[in-house]
C-alpha cells in the first residue's frame, strides 16, 4: 500500500518530469499517547519532587521519544543531547527571571537595567540554542550542523529588533523572514546544504492578515466591555448596587464579561496558530537540500485549530492528565502533513554520504560549548 493513501491529511504530486522520476518519502509517526504517558508522568513527578532541577533529564527522555518514534523513509530521528548542557541553559534562565523578579523590589531603573542586559545577550543566547539543537539531531547516523554566525545573530535579533518600537512593529515580519533566512541558509545535513528561498512579501501577507485579526480581537473586547459597562451603569440607577443582583440589567454585564474573555481567547489561539502554521507551511516548502531534494508540507489551519481547542479543553477537564495525548495528537498530526520529495536514488546518496569523519561527528564546540535555553 502506498503510505500517502493512510493519511488522508497529506497528499503531493507524483506526477515526475519526463527525465527524472521523482520518489516520495514520507514522515512518518510511531508512537503512542499511553505509551509517552508513562514517560511523562514519570518526569512530572521527578521535576516536581527535585524543585525543578530534573527538569533537564526530562526534558531529554521526552525529545528522544518523540524522535525515535519519528520516521523518514523507515529511518528514525535521534535526539543525542545530554543533559549538563540543557541544566547550564536553565540555570541561566533561572538565574536571568530570579535577578528579575528581585529588581523590581529594588528600583525600577533596575528592573529596565536587566532587561537592556537580557535584550543584549539575547542574540548570543538564541546563537548558541540553534546550534544545540540541530548539532543533537540525526538521522540516519549523521548530525545536522548550523554554521550561522554570532554577528549575523546580533545584526537581526539586536540591530534589526531596535526598530520595532521605532516602526510601530511593522519591521516584525521582516526580521522573522530574516531569522528564517538566517537558520534555514546555515543549515546542513551532515556536509550538505539546505537552501531557502523565501520571499519577504510572503511573510508580511501572513504577519498583516494576523494584525487585522488582532484589531478585530480589540474590537470585539472593547464591545464587549462596553455592554459590561453599560449593564453596571443601568444596575445602578435603576437600584444602586445593593440591588444589582436582582436587577436585569446584572445579566447583561456578566454575559458582556463572559463574551469577552471567550472571545479573547478563542481570537488570539486562532491567531497564533493562524501564524504558526502559515509560517511553518511556507517555510518548508521553500526548502530544499542540494537543490534537488525538497519538503513538502500541507499543514490545514482549521484542523489544527480544532486540535489545539479540544487538546486544550481536554486538558482542562481532566486536570492535566491528558497532557501527554495532546502532545502525541499534535505531533502525529503535524508530521503526518510532512514529506520530502527527491529523484530516484539521490536521497540515498545524500542520506549516505559520510564522508569525513567531521561530518558524522559534527562541530565539536557546538557539543561542549553550547547548551539549550528552550528557543
Amino acid at each position: 500500500m502506498d503510505p500517502a493513501s493512510e493519511n488522508p491529511e497529506f497528499s503531493i504530486s507524483t506526477s515526475p518530469s519526463p527525465a527524472i522520476k521523482s520518489q516520495n518519502h514520507l514522515i512518518v509517526w510511531k508512537g503512542d499517547g499511553s505509551e509517552y504517558f508513562r514517560i511523562w508522568i514519570v518526569n512530572t513527578a521527578l521535576t516536581i519532587i527535585t524543585l525543578g532541577f530534573y527538569w533537564p533529564w526530562a526534558r531529554i527522555r521526552s525529545r528522544r521519544y518523540f524522535y525515535s518514534h519519528t520516521e523518514l523513509d523507515g529511518n528514525a530521528f535521534e535526539y543525542l543531547a545530554r543533559p549538563i548542557p540543557i541544566l547550564i541553559g536553565y540555570l541561566i534562565v533561572l538565574f536571568g527571571f530570579v535577578v528579575y523578579n528581585v529588581s523590581q523590589f529594588i528600583h525600577p531603573l533596575l528592573v529596565l537595567l536587566v532587561m537592556a542586559l537580557f535584550f543584549c545577550i539575547w542574540p548570543w543566547l538564541y546563537w548558541k540554542a540553534i546550534r544545540f539543537r540541530f548539532h543533537n539531531s540525526s538521522l540516519r547516523g549523521i548530525r545536522f550542523q548550523f554554521k550561522g554566525t554570532l554577528k549575523e545573530s546580533y545584526q537581526i535579533n539586536f540591530l534589526w529588533s531596535l526598530l520595532i518600537f521605532v516602526t510601530g512593529g511593522l519591521i516584525y515580519p521582516f526580521i522573522e523572514y530574516k531569522r528564517k533566512n538566517y537558520v534555514f541558509n546555515h543549515l546542513f545535513y551532515g556536509k550538505t546544504p539546505f537552501g531557502f528561498k523565501g520571499d519577504v512579501g510572503k511573510f508580511y501577507i501572513i504577519y498583516l492578515i494576523a494584525y487585522g485579526a488582532i484589531m478585530a480581537v480589540y474590537l470585539v473586547l472593547f464591545g464587549a466591555i462596553f455592554i459590561g459597562a453599560m449593564g453596571f451603569g443601568f444596575a445602578s440607577s435603576s437600584g444602586g448596587l445593593e440591588d444589582f443582583e436582582n436587577s436585569p440589567w446584572a445579566v447583561v454585564a456578566i454575559i458582556g464579561i463572559v463574551i469577552a474573555y471567550a472571545c479573547l481567547l478563542l481570537l488570539l489561539t486562532g491567531i497564533q496558530v493562524y501564524l504558526s502554521t502559515q509560517i511553518l507551511n511556507y517555510c518548508l516548502n521553500q526548502l530544499k537540500l542540494e537543490n534537488s531534494i525538497s519538503i513538502e508540507a500541507h499543514i490545514k489551519f482549521w484542523e489544527m485549530l480544532k486540535i489545539q481547542f479540544t487538546n486544550v479543553l481536554l486538558i482542562f477537564v481532566t486536570l492535566g492528565i491528558y497532557t501527554p495525548w495532546a502532545a502525541v495528537r499534535r505531533h502525529r498530526y503535524m508530521v503526518g502533513c510532512i514529506g520530502v520529495r527527491a529523484p530516484e536514488g539521490v536521497f540515498d546518496a545524500v542520506a549516505g554520504n559520510r564522508a569525513e569523519e567531521n561530518v558524522a561527528i559534527g562541530d565539536a564546540s557546538a557539543e561542549f560549548f553550547d547548551f539549550d535555553v528552550g528557543f
